[in-house]
């Protein structure tokens, strides 16, 4: 049994992967659309819910690995070529911290690519598959007074890069604000998000208008 839920999970997290070089590359077919949304993701709606929003966090979150890699593999390239001195043992230990940082960048990556951002018109989810199912759910309308966000960028001459946004949900019981971290085009996101909090307020295409 526990195979058979191993080999699903594997087949899942493959597909998902095919998915992302579909849209990389873009080759998606007539069955991929907008709103697309992965099969984890379905395990937790509820029969009339539908995934308004799916978002994956920022890829900057892959960055820590992808340095350690990037390190590795540079300084086991100098010390091969001779440019830097420490013999066979530098290398046969350069070698084995470039494996351990390209494990690393694996295992960062399949996460990266099983967790999700979910907003549907009823609930907030925070949805992590693997190596856990983990579920973090908050009912927007009667949960969510308030909402905050932060984007970060870094400044370069051709333009500002951005590295993502944090969000803030303030619970309207008194409870620990949730924060999310890492979601990409945060200021999109946030005009999105906010319509769906709290739909009584004008949206900003709304007060244009009546401008």
């Amino acid at each position: 049994m526990e195979r058979s839920a191993a080999r699903v999970r594997i087949a899942e997290l493959l597909a998902h992967v095919a998915y992302e070089v579909r849209q990389v590359l873009d080759l998606s077919d007539e069955h991929d659309s907008p709103g697309y949304a992965p099969a984890v993701i379905y395990r937790y709606l509820l029969p009339s819910e539908k995934a308004v929003i799916t978002v994956r966090r920022h890829p900057v979150v892959l960055s820590p690995a992808a340095g350690c890699v990037l390190a590795a593999g540079t300084f086991l390239g100098l010390s091969a070529s001779g440019l830097v001195g420490g013999g066979g043992a530098l290398v046969a230990g350069l070698s084995v911290l470039l494996f351990a940082a390209c494990a690393w960048f694996v295992w960062a990556a399949v996460r990266w690519l099983d967790h999700y951002f979910v907003i549907t018109r009823l609930r907030l989810m925070v949805i992590r598959g693997f190596p856990r199912s983990v579920l973090l759910s908050v009912f927007l309308t009667q949960n969510v007074a308030d909402l905050r966000y932060r984007h970060f960028r870094v400044p370069l001459p051709w333009g500002d890069v951005s590295l993502g946004g944090t969000f803030v949900f303030t619970g309207s019981d008194g409870q620990r604000p949730l924060k999310v971290r890492c979601l990409p085009y945060p200021d999109q996101l946030y005009l999105e998000v906010y319509h769906l909090a709290f739909p009584h307020l004008p949206y900003r295409d709304e007060l244009d208008r009546d401008e």
